[in-house]
């Protein structure tokens, strides 16, 4: 099934012209719990997710160590501002939330704000980020030095 899987999404990956990198292993949002916030998104067609991944900054993004995924039907995919890339990441999530809904998830690997799709605005999200204590912490030490 794994087999299957992972040829299924290699095919979707090339036809997609996206580099997906069949050697890497699965992991999960756990293994990123105090690396990076994520934002997930929920039930995207992949035609959105380039759109999507344009309205964000990249340096922005590095500053606050935030790294975007999202799990359409074709598998999980991470966002940049200039390219989209068949993740290993594997997650439950997006099974337990409705269609069409963004999830930040905090430093701590806890649920900090969820977004309707429609709804989801760039700004809004740093702006949520840069309210939450890890990064008020971040900030004060940036402002020390």
């Amino acid at each position: 099934m794994l087999l299957n899987k992972t040829v299924f999404h290699l095919v979707v990956a090339i036809k997609l012209g996206m580099v997906y990198p069949a050697w890497a292993d699965t992991y999960t949002l756990e293994q990123l719990r105090w690396q990076s916030r994520v934002l997930v998104m929920c039930a995207l067609q992949e035609r959105n997710l380039t759109r999507l991944a344009a309205k964000f900054n990249q340096q922005e993004l590095d500053k606050r160590r935030l790294r975007i995924f999202a799990n359409s039907y074709f598998g999980v995919f991470e966002l940049n501002t200039d390219h989209m890339q068949l993740s290993p990441l594997e997650f439950q999530l997006c099974d337990d939330m409705p269609e069409s809904t963004a999830h930040l998830i905090g430093l701590d690997g806890t649920i900090k704000a969820s977004y309707r799709f429609e709804n989801l605005n760039e700004n809004t999200i740093y702006r949520d980020i840069d309210a939450m204590p890890m990064r008020q912490l971040e900030l004060s030490r940036l402002k020390a030095r």
